[in-house]
């Protein structure tokens, strides 16, 4: 079958819709698309028979090329599209909690706003962040007020995921909850201080918290630390009553800055861990860290 007519033998084109692309075409004068096309239908148009032919529809190239331009412009735009909100999404620095129960308070502060997912399938909360009056100078850091502490009514004793989502939060605190079993703040990068003394931790990345300066992690059930991408700000690591080994604690000390700070002298607190009484301390104290047991 011949799959285009000649156009001076088309008299009219209609779209047949039926399940595969074809074209009707109606002529009742030329004798070559009787030959070549097979014959659909007698049909009546403008009061006179017409034969009506099929034949397969096949879009002119430049008309294809067209299709195509379009359709991978619109392909592009929409990739492009997807990819801005993917980046939009993965830089809003967050914080995600894994909890065995109920968490009686988290101590957020400095600046900004953030937003709460307690897990709960509670609405999510926004709050806007109180500053917290701290001296930079000084070895001791402020205690937070009523105003930083955020607590959520829980009605069912289970496993929770929280989120907390905000920029420019540089005090956490998670202190004090032995139901927290897992703590990822591997997304933000701007924190200070970060406390999450007494949960039930088994790892903790700090990779990414390259600012840190005061890090409490006692009372976990940590194996490993490293503390090698820290920029030179950490002058307080607490990370006593831990699983750290002789050879874990050793690991730590070689990930430990030499930087001289301004809250001078750096303290590292490593004591009742199965490693304290035989890990090489001149590791650390050559760098300048003074160990408190």
């Amino acid at each position: 079958m011949k799959t285009l007519f000649p156009k001076s033998a088309l008299s009219r084109r209609v779209v047949s819709f039926s399940s595969l692309p074809y074209c009707l075409i109606i002529s009742a004068e030329n004798k070559e698309i009787r030959k070549n096309y097979r014959c659909i239908n007698n049909w009546f148009v403008c009061g006179q028979p017409k034969d009506v032919y099929e034949f397969p529809l096949k879009p002119e190239k430049e008309e294809m090329k067209s299709f195509l331009f379009f359709l991978m412009t619109i392909i592009m735009l929409f990739s492009m599209f997807l990819a801005s909100c993917k980046k939009e999404t993965e830089s809003e620095p967050k914080i995600t909690i894994i909890s065995k129960g109920p968490v009686w308070g988290l101590i957020i502060a400095v600046s900004g706003t953030i937003t709460i997912d307690w897990g709960d399938g509670t609405k999510t909360e926004t709050h806007t962040l109180h500053p917290i009056n701290w001296n930079l100078t000084s070895n001791d850091w402020p205690l937070p007020e009523d105003k930083h502490v955020y607590q959520h009514d829980y009605r069912v004793i289970t496993e929770f995921t929280i989120t907390i989502t905000g920029k420019s939060f540089m005090y956490f605190s998670c202190s004090g909850n032995p139901t927290i079993t897992n703590l990822d703040i591997s997304s933000n990068e701007t924190l200070l201080y970060m406390d999450c003394f007494g949960c039930q931790l088994t790892s903790l990345d700090v990779s990414n918290a390259t600012v840190l300066a005061t890090l409490r992690c006692s009372y976990n059930q940590l194996t490993s630390l490293d503390m090698s991408s820290n920029c030179g700000a950490l002058y307080n690591l607490q990370c006593e009553n831990n699983n750290l080994t002789t050879e874990a604690l050793n690991a730590l000390f070689e990930t430990l800055h030499e930087n001289w700070v301004t809250r001078a002298p750096k303290k590292i607190y490593i004591g009742n861990n199965p490693g304290t009484d035989f890990c090489d301390r001149s590791i650390a104290t050559k760098k300048r860290w003074d160990f408190i047991d």
